[in-house]
């Protein structure tokens, strides 16, 4: 469960300081889409919305209980999440940052995202011989189907550029890795952002095509500017909280959640 959001302020700061925190963890907010979450409710048996509910509750609970504050804590089935994905959505249509495409790929469940063939090994189990990430050790599984894509490649010289300033990922290791991983990375993909309705359903769908629904890694990464008030221009001025000061990421998703999110900055 993936990625949210706390606002702090104070009598000598012109504006809130916002510092965000990774959902998944379940830090200021539950990130509530997605295959495992299907899968979980189902085990559990209870109605999909029932069982986020009572998950997120439990956090909300032990946060009183232990006087952790924070300023909004994001569920990604709130209406007004749903409302900043879809505005999302359409933005990145209208600029040609989306296109559809036939997709096939290793895919892990548990991570919730396809892995390339290099970051896969074999590994011999009870069962067999089966193909796991090397990054996770979760299991692999070959997928053949239509998505939309986002053109990540064409970031790729911008994220270059950005990683040359100092102190913008600290550790500094981690920016270094980061740069590292770019210039030694002569395939830089195009990635997928949806997931066909029939296989996900617990998902925001995606706008005017109900047979998609909108990927969990970028349904997840919105709730960063749900909270400032997008798409409302009037209200984001009002809590004039964009962009972020700081992003806390966990180093486990460190490619793709500073490649991905760094551009919607």
């Amino acid at each position: 469960m993936r990625l949210s959001v706390r606002l702090f302020s104070s009598v000598v700061q012109k504006r809130p300081f916002y510092i965000t925190t990774p959902i998944f963890y379940v830090n200021a907010g539950t990130d509530e889409h997605g295959t495992k979450v299907q899968q979980a409710a189902a085990k559990a048996n209870l109605p999909l919305q029932e069982y986020c509910s009572n998950i997120s509750k439990e956090y909300r609970d032990l946060f009183r209980d232990f006087e952790v504050g924070y300023t909004d804590y994001i569920r990604t089935t709130d209406d007004k999440h749903k409302k900043a994905v879809k505005y999302f959505w359409r933005k990145l249509v209208k600029n040609d940052y989306i296109y559809k495409a036939k997709y096939a790929g290793w895919y892990s469940v548990n991570d919730e995202a396809f892995v390339p063939e290099t970051h896969t090994k074999d590994e011999i189990t009870k069962e067999g011989k089966v193909k796991v990430s090397i990054e996770s050790g979760h299991r692999v599984e070959w997928t053949e189907e239509t998505n939309y894509m986002f053109r990540l490649s064409a970031f790729k010289t911008h994220l270059q550029e950005w990683l040359k300033t100092d102190g913008v990922i600290q550790p500094s290791k981690f920016q270094k890795q980061l740069q590292e991983f770019l210039a030694n990375s002569t395939y830089f993909p195009d990635i997928s952002v949806s997931r066909p309705s029939s296989r996900v359903h617990w998902a925001i769908q995606v706008p005017d095509d109900e047979e998609q629904s909108i990927y969990v890694w970028l349904d997840a990464l919105i709730n960063y500017l749900t909270v400032t008030g997008y798409p409302d221009e009037d209200l984001m001025k009002s809590r004039r909280a964009w962009p972020p000061d700081v992003h806390v990421v966990g180093k486990d998703i460190l490619k793709y959640g500073k490649a991905f999110k760094r551009h919607y900055h």
